[in-house]
């Protein structure tokens, strides 16, 4: 897919960073809660995720004791998106969901609103893909899209992720949405 350079350590979670001609890819650390929370704190960027706009910096300590938790438990990896030309941490990406038996992985993403329409996130997710595809074990990439977010859904078909799946959820609040899981397989 795309050039990035790569360094791996062990399956599945051996990624320790990633880099491409604007951005770093690099497993987050407790160093980075500010920015991480100045991102999640945007209604708009959480509009379509699976959790709650954060209020405060407990916030972001909370989630980042699940991110170690997770680490330790092999269950997922936690990265932030680092711009060079300054350093700015513009966004969070994540690996989960390993599924030995199918060889794929879950991937998500959020990127600061004010970094969005700049091919930020396309620039990042190609070398997640290409780091997560480099690793033993995995020869799919999935992502899981509410139907409503236009953004996420033309990235995966920038990407070339196919929809493999479609079904409307009610959570129960008579908000009935959609949602589309999406899948990449190695060449």
């Amino acid at each position: 897919m795309g050039s990035s350079s790569v360094t791996l350590d062990s399956p599945c979670l051996g990624i320790q960073r990633l880099e491409t001609q604007r951005l770093v890819i690099r497993l987050a650390t407790k160093a980075d809660l500010e920015a991480v929370f100045s991102i999640h704190a945007d209604e708009e960027v959480n509009r379509y995720i699976p959790y709650e706009t954060w209020l405060s910096p407990d916030d972001a300590v909370k989630w980042y004791e699940r991110v170690q938790k997770r680490r330790i438990d092999n269950d997922a990896e936690q990265f932030v998106v680092v711009r060079k030309r300054d350093w700015k941490i513009i966004g969070t990406c994540i690996a989960f969901d390993f599924d030995k038996g199918d060889q794929s992985c879950e991937f998500g993403y959020v990127l600061n609103q004010a970094d969005w329409n700049r091919g930020y996130m396309i620039e990042a997710m190609l070398a997640l893909i290409d780091g997560l595809m480099s690793q033993p074990g995995i020869n799919a990439v999935r992502a899981v899209v509410q139907g409503e977010n236009v953004s996420s859904l033309k990235l995966l078909d920038k990407l070339g992720f196919k929809v493999v799946h479609t079904e409307k959820i009610d959570p129960g609040s008579g908000s009935e949405f959609c949602i589309r899981y999406h899948r990449l397989s190695s060449p």
